[in-house]
């Protein structure tokens, strides 16, 4: 259970402005707006459309599974850059159309070969300065995102660390998000029963005072709590599932008046680009909006919600119910 003052503390120190996007003052109303594209490489080439050429940075990953792309967005939010998708062989064209309009001046590559092929990295090296970070696992590659970010470890005074599954990606989603709101703040994952090597070496070198575990029980299990409590001082943030997890982490990380993302929690890649924005991110279902994220839009009061994904991902209607819960 989390201990109320390093709660607050923590709501504290992570309630920031996301870079590039106004504040609540400087918005004349809420909205409610979707962002999709015909499939997953083109949504997330629209959503980097926010962000104004050249751009420091452009994350790349692939848009085929989760496991290395899941720490991705905390590196990209600190970098100032965008998530783009690639396919293991490929750049598909809205992803190369975006990085021509970006111009980045770096881009960096998550995960190994066997995610993204190195005549992927040839071809992005045509365009900018390309470097890869990957480990040979899941676990290893947020590790290595980790001290790419953080070289020199964490900042003292925002001494924190997200965890969370890497053996599904709904709770690292969130977690990425949050991670994402501030500045060189890393996501790390673990299984459900073990704290793997690299994520271990990884917390050792940090060393954090407070590490933000993110899912319940059948997520991450309360052994591996108890031995994360020998590192720093550690508050579980979950709901009854993933949809409500993903509010518990937003309502207690971001304060009023920030924008909102929402994106479906069925699958990654909507909610896996929309995560660098640095933004609150809450995730539905294929249908309907559960209470519990009905209860965050409410204690968040968005300036303006952004819906990620096209109707079949989120349906007419679930946006409908949102932009009415905006306002």
């Amino acid at each position: 259970m989390a201990r109320r003052g390093t709660a607050a503390l923590i709501a504290a120190l992570l309630v920031v402005t996301a870079p590039g996007l106004a504040r609540a003052q400087s918005e004349p109303a809420a909205r409610t707006e979707r962002v999709a594209g015909a499939n997953r490489y083109d949504t997330a080439a629209r959503l980097a459309e926010r962000f104004v050429a050249p751009v420091p940075a452009v994350w790349v990953t692939t848009g085929a599974d989760y496991p290395d792309a899941l720490a991705a967005a905390p590196g990209a939010s600190g970098s100032l850059g965008p998530i783009l998708l690639v396919q293991r062989d490929a750049v598909p064209a809205e992803t190369a159309a975006a990085l021509a309009r970006l111009r980045p001046e770096r881009i960096v590559i998550v995960g190994g070969v066997a995610a993204v092929s190195a005549s992927v990295a040839a071809t992005l090296a045509d365009i900018a300065p390309t470097s890869r970070v990957a480990g040979p696992d899941r676990f290893a590659t947020a590790a290595a995102v980790s001290r790419l970010v953080l070289p020199e470890g964490l900042n003292p005074d925002r001494s924190v660390v997200y965890l969370a599954s890497g053996q599904g990606f709904a709770d690292a989603l969130g977690g990425g998000a949050a991670a994402a709101a501030t500045p060189q703040t890393p996501l790390l994952l673990v299984r459900r029963d073990s704290v793997p090597l690299a994520t271990a070496d990884e917390l050792a070198r940090l060393r954090p005072e407070t590490i933000v575990l993110v899912g319940g029980s059948a997520a991450v299990s309360g052994a591996v709590e108890q031995q994360l409590q020998g590192l720093a001082e550690v508050i579980r943030m979950a709901g009854p599932d993933r949809y409500g997890t993903a509010a518990e982490l937003m309502r207690r990380t971001f304060g009023p008046g920030d924008p909102l993302w929402v994106a479906t929690g069925t699958t990654f890649p909507d909610a896996l680009a929309a995560g660098a924005c640095g933004c609150p991110l809450l995730l539905v279902p294929a249908a309907g909006v559960p209470d519990s994220v009905a209860a965050a839009i409410g204690a968040l009061r968005p300036s303006r919600a952004t819906v990620v994904g096209g109707t079949a991902a989120v349906p007419p209607a679930t946006f409908d119910r949102i932009a009415s819960l905006v306002g």
